[in-house]
């Protein structure tokens, strides 16, 4: 009996227990190695090992049950093909069961066979088949062979690429992560390294200390800006404004009015709508104000 270490994951072995237990217990008559087949699976295996004496083969998932030859005994109806060179790499599968009319039916399954009978999403576009034996054992020799090294590399060029992004993944959540830093701590950093007198060795980095030369004192001052607010309401009888944290004040004479509130509402209402000047403020819309004391 084969033993759970002999073949891949796919290889289910409690299931395969059962079903050589069965088959023994009834005398199944076709085998291959220790593995309970379909006679026309044994048929198709016995003459493509004649013309490839380096075939290994692994017990496949796919089953039939043989209700005509004995109620509940399952086989294998299909074996998974490797060679001797590279007994664990599987090139391909040979079917043979029973089909319509109980006439036998051949399947050749290949990567290398591209059946235009079928889209290419479909689970028969890599399939041959046909009722009559030689047909099968020469789709078998003309498909299913063993892969060369360059035809393995980029069968295998995604699991490289996945294992290399593994290798790289702490790294890049690092990066990410512990290197995301604030744009006000950017700010910071960048302006001790221009005070410092330090060179940079990257583009963006050159770029960024060309502008804080230029424009560093005032983004400083602009990131630090927090002045304190008045609001202005200019009604057609009155003017009520209201300082941060203070009263509403209302004017019924313009003389009234502070002197600086009278000046910045006197340059914002020429400004446009949503465009802040600094130490001025912003017009709202043509009577309101926010203004920037």
């Amino acid at each position: 009996m084969l033993t759970r270490d002999n073949f891949g994951s796919d290889f289910h072995h409690d299931e395969y227990v059962e079903w050589y237990g069965k088959a023994k217990e009834q005398e199944h008559k076709s085998w291959i190695n220790e593995i309970p087949v379909h006679r026309y699976l044994l048929q198709f295996y016995n003459e493509f090992k004649h013309k490839r004496p380096d075939v290994i083969v692994h017990p496949s998932t796919y089953s039939v049950n043989l209700h005509w030859e004995s109620v509940g005994l399952k086989t294998y109806d299909t074996i998974h093909i490797a060679f001797k060179e590279a007994p664990d790499v599987v090139v391909g599968s040979i079917v043979g069961l029973t089909g319509d009319n109980n006439e036998p039916h051949f399947k050749v399954i290949s990567e290398r066979i591209c059946n235009e009978k079928y889209s290419d999403y479909n689970k028969e576009y890599h399939t041959k088949s046909t009722k009559k034996l030689p047909l099968a054992v020469k789709n078998a020799l003309q498909f299913i062979k063993p892969f060369d090294l360059d035809y393995m590399a980029k069968k295998e060029s995604s699991s490289a690429s996945y294992a290399i992004d593994n290798l790289k993944e702490k790294a890049n959540d690092t990066l990410y992560y512990k290197f995301d830093a604030d744009r006000r701590e950017l700010f910071k950093e960048v302006s001790n390294m221009v005070n410092a007198g330090y060179t940079p060795s990257t583009p963006k980095f050159v770029q960024m200390m060309e502008i804080f030369k230029v424009e560093g004192e005032m983004m400083k001052e602009l990131l630090a800006y927090k002045p304190r607010k008045c609001f202005v309401w200019a009604k057609p009888d009155r003017v009520e404004y209201r300082y941060d944290d203070e009263q509403v004040v209302v004017a019924f004479n313009i003389g009234e009015v502070p002197e600086d509130i009278r000046n910045k509402v006197a340059v914002l209402q020429i400004a446009e709508k949503a465009s802040p000047i600094k130490d001025v403020g912003v017009k709202v819309s043509e009577s309101t104000y926010w203004l920037f004391v």
